[in-house]
């Protein structure tokens, strides 16, 4: 049980630098696109 407890939290600590990168990511898109790059 404490084994799928640990898997649990770094299955969320996972999703949560993920979506921590997306988002950084996603700030850069934005200034590229706003350069009108796109």
């Amino acid at each position: 049980m404490k084994l799928s407890k640990d898997n649990h939290d770094s299955g969320l600590t996972s999703i949560s630098t993920l979506i921590e990168i997306f988002s950084k990511f996603e700030g850069e898109f934005d200034e590229i696109a706003h350069k009108g790059f796109f």
